[in-house]
C-alpha cells in the first residue's frame, strides 16, 4: 500500500512548509504499522494540480484500516510564507507527540496493490493569533485532513503480480519489493505527477466520503 498526500489551493499564504519524521497506520489485521520513518520537509502548497507527495510504501495484512498518523518534527523547519515574502514560524499542536490524525475506515483487500490518498485543506487549517503589542502573530496549523481516495488492485499474489503497481513500491508475489524513495535535491519527499489511469483522478466525493476505485463510498467508523 502506498500513501499519498495532496492539497487544496489557498490564496492566504504562498508556502506551508512542514517537516514529517514518521508515518504510521492502524489496521485491524496488524495493529500499528510504520509506513515511513524518515525526516522529510514538504511544501504542502506544491501538492496541487494533480501532484502528490509519496509518504510511504508498506506491506500490510488485509483488513480494515482505521487511522493514519503523520508525526511532525518539533524544531522543523515548519513555517508559512505570506504574500509579502515573510516567513512565519508554524506551530503544529500535538504534531510531534501524537501526530496529525487522519480517520480512515475502509477495508484493504487481500493480495492487493494500490494507493491511499489523503487531502490536506490548507484554507481551513491555518490560524493566526495576535500575541500582543509588538509581539507579532502566532501561526498555528490545526490540520483539516480527509481521506480522498483508495485504489486497490488485487494482483499482488497471482501470476500477474506487479501489473499496474504504484510508482515507488510494489508487492510482487507476496514479497516486499518496494524501491526506496528518491529524495529531491532539497531533501523533500518527491512530488510526483498523478498516476496514469487512476480511476479516482476525476472523481469528487462530498462530505464524509472518499473515492474507492472510481466510486464514492462513506468512511466507516
Amino acid at each position: 500500500m502506498e500513501l499519498r498526500l495532496v492539497d487544496a489551493p489557498s490564496d492566504d499564504v504562498t508556502e506551508i512548509v512542514v517537516t514529517i519524521t514518521r508515518v504510521t497506520a492502524h489496521g485491524s489485521g496488524g495493529g500499528w504499522m510504520t509506513l515511513a520513518e524518515k525526516t522529510a520537509t514538504i511544501d504542502l502548497l506544491k501538492l496541487q494540480g494533480g501532484s502528490f507527495a509519496q509518504l510511504g510504501v508498506v506491506k500490510m495484512p488485509a483488513g480494515r484500516l482505521t487511522q493514519i498518523r503523520l508525526y511532525v518534527k518539533e524544531d522543523g523547519p515548519n513555517y508559512v510564507t505570506t504574500p509579502d515574502g515573510v516567513h512565519h514560524p508554524l506551530t503544529v499542536p500535538s504534531g510531534p507527540q501524537s501526530g496529525i490524525k487522519i480517520k480512515a475506515g475502509f477495508e484493504w483487500p487481500d493480495c492487493a496493490v494500490g494507493q491511499v490518498t489523503v487531502d490536506f485543506d490548507s484554507k481551513r487549517s491555518i490560524f493566526v493569533h495576535p500575541k500582543g503589542a509588538g509581539a507579532g502573530d502566532e501561526w498555528l496549523l490545526r490540520p483539516v485532513v480527509r481521506l480522498k481516495s483508495v485504489t486497490a488492485v488485487g494482483n499482488g499474489c497471482g501470476p500477474d503480480a506487479g501489473a499496474g503497481d504504484p510508482p515507488g513500491g510494489t508487492l510482487v508475489g507476496g514479497q516486499d519489493a518496494a524501491a526506496p524513495m528518491t529524495p529531491a535535491a532539497t531533501g523533500d519527499i518527491p512530488i510526483l505527477p498523478p498516476p496514469a489511469g487512476d480511476p479516482c483522478a476525476n472523481v469528487t466525493c462530498d462530505g464524509n466520503q472518499f473515492c474507492n476505485n472510481g466510486h464514492c463510498a462513506p468512511v466507516i467508523e
